[in-house]
């Protein structure tokens, strides 16, 4: 039996788990969602993905930095590097040990210093981020499917909106602007909202094109937004069942044209005593009289049933000919070019 894995949450960033050595590229995609989730709280997350680089020196010749030196360029650089010395080892301590000594070659308890934390990120992405279709093609069509019908309210769904195109774009396959702008208009129904209709014809007039983050701070309210159809969930589902079956019942043909229903004739399971008493099959001389020996079993002919006064209806019966109605059959006329007719009765 398998040992038992447990687990094993970061000491530093609240909800991240440890990653394992063994991970496939969709848990670590999940990893990096969570360490993502946890460092834009308190703007930890520019140090990995660039955004935020190390201050450096305005450009200028010597004469310019001998007489302007740039004093607080010193303490800017100190600060940044204080703030991305501490990402490291969130990210540090967010990773199994094995991980430590094959990735960066430097074990715990310190980060490595060389690196900053973007070159760190970027490790972990080489070594954990392939690209599996079939994963991206769960987000994608979860993507699709996204429907405004689900969501209580149109800021719910813009934040799982956001969240679905941050995992397109954690996987290297992101959607422009244009792309999802134009997306979200048509989960806005844009043959049904006027918002949407007025901001589609404003999009050439205007000398920047909007962004998605701005359009969603402008979108109208839910109760502006008609819903095309109520769609049941499970629980609504089972709530209505009981009233579908009364309607059932009501409308039943009984209650139409007041007839009462037939009888019913349950089966019920059959007991030892009943097995007990239930009588036998009739034997087969029971049901069919048995046949002489003497009898005999050749078909009389019409002249026999006629003359003989031994045939009764037993026989009759038996040879399936009735006794009354029989007619001798006329002799066949011929013609006169010696051809035979047909009989006449």
């Amino acid at each position: 039996m398998a040992p038992m894995k447990f687990k094993i949450m970061s000491p530093r960033l609240q909800g991240v788990q440890v990653l394992d050595l063994s991970c496939t590229p969709s848990q670590f995609q999940k990893w990096r969602r969570a360490v993502r989730t946890a460092m834009e709280s308190d703007g930890s997350w520019a140090h990995c993905d660039g955004a935020s680089n190390c201050p450096m020196p305005m450009p200028g010749d010597r004469y310019s930095l001998r007489h302007d030196p740039q004093p607080q360029l010193l303490e800017e650089r100190r600060a940044w590097v204080k703030k991305d010395r501490d990402v490291k080892l969130d990210l540090f301590l967010s990773l199994h040990d094995d991980i430590k000594m094959e990735v960066f070659d430097v074990g715990p308890p310190l980060p490595p210093t060389s690196m900053t934390a973007k070159d760190m990120m970027d490790a972990l992405d080489d070594r954990f981020g392939r690209f599996e279709f079939e994963d991206y093609h769960h987000v994608y069509g979860r993507f699709l499917n996204l429907h405004l019908d689900d969501f209580i309210t149109l800021d719910e769904f813009n934040a799982e909106y956001r969240a679905v195109l941050q995992e397109m774009d954690d996987f290297g396959h992101p959607l422009n602007n244009t792309q999802a702008c134009s997306a979200y208009f048509s989960k806005l129904r844009c043959c049904q909202n006027p918002w949407v209709a007025r901001k589609i014809k404003e999009w050439n007039s205007v000398d920047n094109s909007p962004r998605l983050e701005q359009l969603m701070k402008e979108a109208p309210a839910w109760l502006i937004i008609k819903p095309l159809s109520i769609r049941p969930t499970q629980s609504a589902l089972d709530f209505e069942a009981p009233n579908e079956e009364e309607i059932t019942i009501h409308a039943s043909a009984e209650a139409l044209t007041g007839s009462s229903p037939p009888p019913k004739n349950p089966r019920r399971a059959s007991k030892s005593s009943d097995v007990q008493n239930r009588p036998l099959p009739p034997l087969p001389n029971e049901i069919t009289p048995p046949i002489s020996p003497n009898t005999s079993l050749t078909r009389p002919t019409l002249a026999e049933i006629k003359l003989s006064s031994t045939w009764d209806a037993d026989r009759a019966d038996r040879w399936r000919l009735p006794l009354q109605g029989v007619k001798e059959l006329p002799p066949m006329k011929v013609g006169g070019d010696g051809r035979k007719r047909s009989r006449a009765w």
